[in-house]
């Protein structure tokens, strides 16, 4: 009996095994794309400023932990979160094979709170924000990087930000006041200029205790003296804080009103009389000053924030908000660094 063979072209049978076999180590192969060949930087600077600033989808755009391979080496890099400072600042990591860390800042005038990785056309950058808290304040990004091949992070974008305002008035009634209030006009703000007896922040920590104005804050009829407190701290990050006491009549002591509560929680402060520490602290640098004003026999209190500013009323131990206004930031690409530069 004749054998027949399966196949009439043996030599076919011999070139699947060898596709087969180029096909396997192709994919076992890391494929290492070169720097910056699928994206501009201006592109990336671009989608940057157009991320939220604040809250969940914010979130979800961003990487914080894990391992990823940063600069398409074939290599893993390892990110992770560096927390310090009594400002929170809380920093990504990123290690590479050698075990060192290759992030790090590139302008001693910005200084960020906190930064994560963007996926972006199958690469990675690195933004580098200034912001109060993730899901409550905006955060504005001020730069970000990218890692080369060669394990070095290379800044492409530059950002800065002007605040367009959103209007609130809160409670019927007190439309004229937050319109002349905006607009500057009948209102009186209140100098604190009597000499503090005490200084040194009645023994808190980090406190100095300075200027004094005496005014009806409650609007009860009865004036009263409040002194500017100065919390500064140069732990971590640093701290600062600016805000008010009530004082006792002779200006020497603390109030023991059940009034004086109220005051520190309008500003963000929780100090622990018994055990002598604060609890809580909401920094706030300088610039941005709560004062105290007139406006036609009342008075209010302005409260400034870096996205809000607000009006409040104190009638008698009752906190009212009357007008608000809030200052959403659109993001501004000031500086996006060119390719050749990258690849330099």
């Amino acid at each position: 009996m004749t054998k027949i063979n399966a196949s009439p072209f043996p030599f076919l049978r011999k070139m699947k095994i060898r596709i087969v076999i180029l096909l396997l180590v192709m994919s076992l192969t890391p494929v290492c794309h070169a720097f910056s060949d699928n994206w501009e930087a201006e592109e990336v600077c671009s989608y940057i400023a157009l991320l939220p600033t604040k809250g969940f989808l914010l979130n979800q755009s961003l990487i914080y932990v894990g391992q990823i391979d940063m600069n398409h080496d074939g290599v893993l890099e390892e990110v992770s979160r560096g927390f310090g400072g009594t400002s929170g600042r809380e920093m990504t990591l990123i290690e590479n094979q050698k075990g060192l860390y290759v992030t790090g800042h590139f302008d001693n005038n910005l200084w960020p709170d906190w930064s994560a990785v963007l996926p972006f056309k199958d690469s990675y950058f690195i933004i580098y924000y200034s912001r109060g808290h993730l899901q409550a304040l905006h955060s504005v990004p001020l730069y970000a990087t990218y890692i080369n091949q060669n394990d070095e992070e290379k800044l492409i974008c530059k950002f800065e930000y002007k605040k367009e305002i959103t209007h609130h008035d809160e409670i019927v009634g007190y439309s004229e006041l937050c319109g002349k209030w905006r607009l500057q006009e009948e209102i009186n703000y209140i100098e604190f200029v009597i000499p503090g007896k005490v200084a040194d922040g009645f023994g808190r920590p980090e406190t100095s205790s300075h200027q004094i104005a005496h005014f009806d804050f409650n609007n009860d009829g009865e004036k009263d003296y409040l002194q500017e407190f100065y919390y500064d701290s140069g732990r971590g990050a640093g701290c600062s804080r600016r805000y008010y006491e009530l004082l006792s009549k002779d200006m020497m002591k603390l109030s023991n009103e059940s009034i004086r509560a109220i005051l520190p929680k309008l500003f963000g402060v929780s100090y622990n009389d018994q055990n002598g520490y604060y609890s809580s602290m909401q920094c706030k640098p300088y610039q941005f000053i709560d004062n105290w004003f007139e406006y036609r026999g009342g008075v209010y209190l302005e409260i400034n924030n870096r996205f809000k500013k607000q009006v409040i009323l104190i009638e008698a131990e009752i906190v009212k908000k009357i007008c608000e206004d809030e200052y959403h930031p659109k993001i501004l690409v000031k500086e996006s660094i060119s390719r050749t530069k990258l690849t330099q």
